[in-house]
């Protein structure tokens, strides 16, 4: 018979797996409609980013953070290391996302409608973004790496 914490360990890590992923796929295909050249693919692109930050990466985190704090409540982990940097990776992407991908998407995806790819303030918002998203996508990686590894554990 499965536990209440193996249920929502599967939960917590499925979670997360699709929103690390799709994520990382989110990055390669900006990057790819950046490459293109194509203003109209890039301005699509960014409004379906927009759409899938709501209903998607935001419930992914919801249900990320929820899990875990089941698993911690259940296996007393409050107090273990690897647990607080997960809280803390998981807020500081959540805020990242609402805080600044969200609004800046918004922002871009205006001014590439309204000038195009080459513009200066498009491509500076653009690069701007590509290196928030990587943070981003690194804080994630470093997350599951003290998931795993369970340093000071």
């Amino acid at each position: 018979m499965l536990s209440a914490y193996t249920i929502l360990k599967f939960i917590h890590i499925a979670a997360a797996i699709g929103w690390i992923g799709g994520g990382i796929m989110l990055l390669m295909l900006i990057q790819q409609a950046r490459n293109s050249g194509n203003a109209t693919e890039m301005a699509n692109l960014l409004g379906r980013s927009e759409a899938l930050g709501k209903k998607f990466f935001a419930p992914m985190s919801v249900v990320v953070l929820l899990a875990g704090i089941g698993m911690a409540i259940i296996g007393g982990l409050f107090a273990a290391p690897w647990v607080s940097f997960g809280f803390l990776g998981i807020f500081v992407s959540a805020g990242l996302g609402m805080g600044y991908l969200t609004p800046k998407g918004g922002q871009l995806k205006a001014l590439v409608e309204q000038h195009g790819l080459n513009h200066p303030e498009v491509k500076r918002l653009g690069d701007q973004m590509m290196l928030v998203s990587r943070i981003d996508t690194v804080i994630l990686m470093l997350v599951v790496a003290a998931m795993v590894l369970k340093p000071g554990y």
